[in-house]
């Protein structure tokens, strides 16, 4: 099976830098990032501090990219509009995106009918964009600890598992592969039965972080490691 990562920040660096060692993997990013990674490939930074480069497709246009079975998105969610139809042509015809984002998404709201989140879910899918061009998909939260250290370098912080699952309330067996294949290049993985409930775990540990590195501004580690600052969060 055939993955594009799209999006090369921290998150997406780190899964398509350890995917590659066991699947098809390409890339979709942009400026500096693509620029980096076709000279001198994409580096990561283990956990325990080692340095690799892995030489792996790349583009900025889909089209530069051969379609693939399954798209992992890991950009920020408010870019998702304007992104929506390069991450359906990333795809093969009846390719799966895997929105792997922390809060949560259009499709949440969507997929619960009512007069009231119909206004709410406008909001994170203004124009319908990603409605339209992905009625069906997969989603999922991830607990790695990540850091761009330069264009197309990236630092593993800190392993944590990744939790994945089908959007709303259908079933998509090439969920189960994809688990398989992360867990296999290193970032646990376990597919959800109701991803909503993973996304809502998440979403209060964000809570519980976010403030206080804005406040102190200071990384997850220093915090949890300081003795002032853990019994507050």
């Amino acid at each position: 099976m055939r993955y594009t990562v799209f999006g090369a920040g921290a998150v997406g660096g780190i899964i398509a830098a350890r995917l590659a060692r066991v699947a098809e993997v390409g890339v979709l990013s942009r400026g500096a990032g693509v620029r980096a990674i076709r000279q001198d490939g994409l580096t990561l930074i283990d956990t325990a501090g080692g340095h690799s480069s892995i030489h792996i497709d790349v583009a900025d246009e889909p089209g530069e990219l051969p379609p693939a079975a399954v798209v992992l998105v890991a950009t920020k969610a408010h870019s998702l509009p304007s992104a929506a139809g390069a991450i359906a042509r990333a795809l093969k015809p009846g390719g799966l995106a895997v929105f792997v984002q922390n809060g949560l998404p259009w499709w949440y709201l969507r997929d619960r009918q009512s007069p009231s989140a119909a206004g709410r879910s406008s909001s994170l899918d203004p124009d319908g964009s990603l409605d339209a061009a992905f009625p069906t998909c997969g989603a999922g939260v991830t607990y790695m600890g990540g850091a761009v250290v330069a264009p197309a370098v990236v630092r593993h912080v800190a392993v944590g598992k990744t939790v994945i699952g089908a959007a709303g309330r259908s079933e998509d067996h090439r969920l189960a592969q994809l688990a398989r294949d992360l867990t296999r290049a290193g970032l646990p993985t376990e597919v959800a039965a109701d991803v909503g409930n993973a996304l809502w775990r998440k979403l209060v540990v964000n809570l519980a972080l976010n403030g206080p590195a804005v406040l102190t501004r200071r990384t997850i580690d220093e915090m949890l490691s300081s003795a002032t600052l853990r019994p507050v969060i």
